[in-house]
């Protein structure tokens, strides 16, 4: 969210000056050397304090579309438009060192313990698909990674045509 107008006008004016320093060999070596300056503080070459790291939190809204009914055959293609829509989030605390480690290490555990509830045609999946039947979403939500899902409603049948 953006706090004001004046705000805008601040963020436009850092991004057409990063944007503009970006182009040239000169200008990277300039950001690269002095980040703090080109980013009002907000970058530098410091890593960041635990407790900074510690009140850093994501938060990612996704909007999904598809069908309620499930096809008989995974080779058969849907006749009709799609007719349902979702609405989900992912929570979490500190997203570039504790979260991201957290999913990792739950991933990989679900992989060698529930073997027998992944995908077994082999191929390449997304991880919706390969842990869908999966306790992975439970324990994350059980280690601050959380999701929910904030709509599910039925959308009219509208022709493609």
């Amino acid at each position: 969210m953006v706090e004001s107008f004046t705000s805008v006008k601040i963020f436009t004016i850092f991004g057409s000056i990063f944007s503009l320093l970006a182009n040239m060999q000169f200008g990277r070596s300039l950001l690269l050397k002095y980040p703090e300056q080109f980013s009002y503080g907000l970058v530098t070459h410091e890593p960041p304090s635990e407790e900074k790291l510690a009140k850093t939190w994501f938060s990612v809204t996704f909007y999904g579309e598809g069908w309620k009914e499930e096809l008989a055959n995974a080779d058969d293609q849907y006749s009709i438009p799609v007719n349902r829509a979702i609405v989900t989030r992912v929570k979490g605390r500190n997203p570039a060192y504790g979260s991201t480690c957290t999913c990792l290490v739950l991933a990989a555990i679900t992989v060698i313990t529930e073997t027998n509830k992944l995908p077994s045609t082999g191929g390449v999946y997304t991880p919706g698909y390969a842990f869908a039947n999966t306790s992975l979403i439970k324990e994350l939500d059980e280690n601050g990674v959380t999701f929910e899902v904030l709509s599910e409603k039925d959308l009219p049948l509208v022709s493609k045509y």
